[in-house]
């Protein structure tokens, strides 16, 4: 102990520490005392050194900034916050940081989700988290300009949040630690000013905010607002129904397609013209088919069935799959005409359509697919004659359900093809054929003939003969 005591470098911390934490408190005080009087605002000290806080009227606006000890977990954090007050309206959970910032690294995902503007710049530059509805009404192209601007002259270390239970009254800048130079806590200070006066809503609702930015000059971002509105309000609302309004004129085709969803009957031909675009997304194309599918038979049909003629086969596929199409005689005639040709993605689509018509002229077509080589259009084509299938069927099904060669699923849609064709046949005539039922243990069929002549297949291992 006494070897201690009389150690120099004992004495000497003895006397840094203190003056070190005594010189840290002098500095801060200084550099806050010197904003105060740069902004007009009056500092309140705490003992002889100790900052309390810096508060005041700054060019019209309330002001507080103040250092506080928050707690995040087990950690006690220094914060330094700096608070606009009562001079505009910033929707609550909105935070926006540096990707690098403490902030951002952790506790990012207690501040809600990331959401993108579509902004490029200012995504990639920015973390905006919070309410998707209360951020996007917040940042117009001059907002987000601003706030791009000032987070870049402030650093990574801010964080610029509207705190959620607190009405729309306050807005805060904070950073982790102790702001100990005057510059930059001066530039803190007029940059949330700015910031605060450019996001507030002012009158505004954030429907009407919403709706003011999808006129923005970037199309993602009218886009992510247009979505946004539509999303979150009704749709008759004036703010919806004027917003689609305007999007319907846009040249961007997602905002058309995102209008013509609101507005049904408004937003037909901009649907119809995007259907009818050769150049156009398969992918949008088909959105618009299927927004399109809305409407009455009497008034898509047409737009469909040009859409059978277009070289796009995503979009054909799509088209035949729509079960409201198949009964419309335009339609049909296009089906079989496409069938001719038809490659086997599209041809197991008009394979299901045929069945659910139910017209036997498409027998011939389908008896063809029963041999093709791609096996789920086989499968398609049995079940199809099951729906359509005549006695003209009969002999290639046979062949089929009584093969041990086939996949269990083609052999079990042959015979239940034979069932169904048996059933609406009914009693033949002499010298037709008489189907009885599927031997599933054989698996192969027993042929009988009668003095008359008439044929009789045991399909479960019985013999007989056809009444």
């Amino acid at each position: 102990m006494m070897e201690l005591l009389v150690s120099p470098n004992f004495w000497a911390l003895t006397v840094a520490v203190p003056g070190f934490v005594l010189w840290m408190l002098t500095r801060r005080l200084e550099a806050w005392s010197h904003v105060a009087v740069q902004l007009g605002l009056a500092v309140e000290t705490r003992g002889h050194f100790g900052v309390g806080k810096l508060e005041g009227i700054f060019d019209g606006a309330p002001i507080r900034a103040e250092q506080l000890v928050v707690r995040t977990g087990v950690q006690a954090v220094v914060v330094t916050r700096i608070e606009i007050r009562d001079c505009g309206r910033w929707p609550g959970g909105v935070s926006i940081a540096h990707p690098a910032s403490d902030f951002e690294r952790q506790g990012a995902e207690d501040r809600g989700p990331l959401i993108e503007t579509g902004d490029p710049q200012f995504d990639a530059e920015l973390r905006l988290r919070g309410s998707a509805g209360a951020a996007l009404a917040m940042l117009g192209r001059d907002a987000r300009q601003l706030i791009l601007a000032r987070m870049r002259m402030l650093g990574k270390g801010w964080l610029l949040r509207t705190p959620d239970g607190e009405g729309e009254l306050v807005i805060h800048l904070e950073c982790r630690g102790r702001v100990l130079s005057s510059e930059r806590l001066g530039d803190a200070v007029r940059a949330l000013r700015r910031m605060a006066a450019e996001l507030s809503l002012g009158s505004r609702d954030v429907a009407q905010a919403l709706a003011d930015n999808a006129r923005d000059d970037i199309a993602p971002v009218r886009r992510r607002n247009l979505a946004t509105l539509v999303e979150l309000y009704e749709p008759g609302s004036a703010e919806v129904r004027d917003a689609c309004r305007r999007a319907l004129e846009d040249d961007n085709v997602e905002m058309r397609l995102i209008a013509a969803s609101v507005l049904r009957v408004e937003g037909c031909d901009v649907l119809d013209a995007i259907l009818d675009d050769e150049k156009e997304d398969a992918d949008r194309r088909i959105r618009a088919l299927h927004l399109r599918l809305r409407g009455r038979i009497e008034d898509v049909a047409p737009a469909l069935v040009r859409a059978l003629e277009s070289p796009c086969l995503p979009l054909r596929i799509e088209v035949i799959t729509s079960i409201r199409l198949r009964h419309w005689a335009p339609a049909r005639e296009r089906l079989v005409t496409l069938a001719e040709s038809a490659a086997d993605a599209e041809a197991l689509a008009i394979a299901d359509a045929f069945a659910e018509i139910g017209d036997a002229s498409t027998e011939p077509i389908l008896l063809r697919w029963l041999a093709a080589e791609d096996a789920d259009l086989r499968v398609a084509a049995a079940r199809a004659l099951a729906k359509v299938g005549t006695a003209a069927s009969v002999e290639d099904l046979l062949a089929l359900a009584g093969s041990l060669m086939p996949r269990p699923a083609l052999r079990d849609a042959a015979r239940e093809a034979l069932r169904a064709i048996r059933s609406r046949l009914g009693p033949v005539d002499a010298g037709r054929l008489a189907l009885v039922d599927l031997d599933e243990d054989a698996g192969s069929l027993s042929v009988a003939e009668d003095a008359s002549g008439r044929v009789s297949l045991d399909l479960d291992g019985r013999r007989g003969s056809a009444p």
